[in-house]
């Protein structure tokens, strides 16, 4: 065998092994370099970072205690007005969606079925007061001739008994002019209260009947209006104590726009076993319509006033299992973890009983990337313009 034959493998060999050193130092060089670099998240403990985070400060002030529930919107008075006799309508005397007043005219039936009931009763009335007025005059006839002995007492009972039943037959002859007239009053059909005319369920011409399963026309109270909602059960001491002094304020559903302000105006009497609520009335006087029958909307009930309250953004609160906590922002913009009682809470603010002092400043964002002692760059939270 040839020498050059037996002295490759051997060059090969300590080419590989060199190049296997290199790669070995360059790593080592690679890992030295890594592990001291200015930005590297091996470099040091969770104080040494700086993190991001919103921050707002402690502020002392008045916390207005609100209740948030969503309602519909309810007429005081809807009256589906149906005719109360029998007959063909002449006339419709008002316009779809017209504001009307208590007794104004509606629609008027044909009367003169009516008027002939009414003459009718009258004319049999003055039969029976004619019959009468003969009858009495019998009557003291006979008593004075009974008295001279020429008349005999049962002739003078007969009489009296005859008039006493035509007094009963005039009485009920009364009455039935009485209901004629009532019934002829009835073909005026009027609005039994003041408010909006719906659309009109008949046109001239129709027929109705008192026995008609729908009316002519539904007239719904405007103004005042009302509006009944639901609160949970667990705001029922606070309704409670509130309720005389309280006031009720009315938004579009999504809680956006305020539409009216009214009281409180009754309690429910119960509490619904199945979901914990207990409904509620408001009255609010509605002059410019803005609430409207059947609407549904946000409704906001001020139940109390909390006067120099320590607050925070409750977004700043923290829960644990031993209880609520804040970072509180410390000398060096580092944090430090403080135990807190929450008190109320009003939208995004809420009360703290204890734990922290007006002027400190509490994180309100970012809390899961920083713990007890962390550098953090502290940027002011939207609650904290507010």
């Amino acid at each position: 065998m040839r020498p050059d034959r037996v002295q490759l493998p051997q060059s090969r060999r300590a080419r590989n092994l060199a190049l296997l050193l290199a790669a070995v130092a360059i790593a080592f060089v690679f890992a030295i370099w890594a592990a001291n670099r200015p930005d590297s998240d091996a470099r040091g403990p969770a104080e040494d970072k700086i993190v991001p985070v919103g921050v707002a400060p402690v502020r002392v002030q008045d916390l207005s205690i609100w209740k948030s529930g969503v309602g519909s919107v309810a007429p005081l008075e809807a009256v589906d007005v149906k005719a109360r006799v029998d007959g063909q309508v002449t006339r419709i005397f008002y316009r779809d969606g017209q504001d009307v007043g208590a007794g104004a005219l509606l629609a008027q039936l044909d009367p003169r079925p009516y008027q002939a009931l009414v003459a009718q009763a009258v004319a049999n009335k003055a039969r029976d007061s004619a019959q009468l007025a003969n009858v009495r005059l019998n009557l003291a006839r006979a008593k004075t001739l009974n008295a001279k002995g020429f008349a005999t007492a049962t002739a003078v009972e007969a009489l009296e008994a005859q008039q006493a039943g035509l007094v009963a037959t005039l009485a009920a002859d009364q009455a039935q002019v009485d209901t004629a007239r009532l019934n002829l009053g009835f073909t005026s059909i009027r609005a039994p209260v003041a408010g909006r005319a719906g659309i009109r369920k008949l046109n001239t011409g129709a027929m109705v009947r008192s026995s008609d399963s729908t009316g002519i026309v539904t007239i719904t109270q405007m103004a005042p209006i009302a509006i009944l909602f639901s609160l949970p059960q667990d705001d029922l001491a606070e309704i409670r104590s509130a309720a005389s002094r309280t006031s009720v304020f009315a938004f579009t559903r999504d809680g956006g726009t305020p539409l009216a302000q009214g009281a409180l105006s009754a309690l429910g009497s119960q509490i619904d076993s199945a979901n914990g609520q207990i409904e509620l009335k408001a009255v609010f006087r509605n002059g410019d319509r803005a609430l409207w029958p059947g609407q549904l909307v946000s409704v906001r009930i001020l139940v109390g006033v909390l006067k120099g309250a320590i607050t925070i953004p409750s977004s700043a609160i923290q829960a644990s299992q031993t209880g609520s906590f804040v970072y509180v922002l410390g000398p060096g913009d580092k944090v430090a973890v403080r135990r807190v009682v929450p008190g109320a809470s009003v939208g995004d603010v809420s009360a703290v009983a204890s734990g922290l002092r007006p002027g400190e400043t509490v994180v309100t964002s970012g809390q899961s990337r920083i713990a007890a002692g962390t550098k953090v760059r502290p940027k002011p939270s939207a609650a904290a313009a507010e």
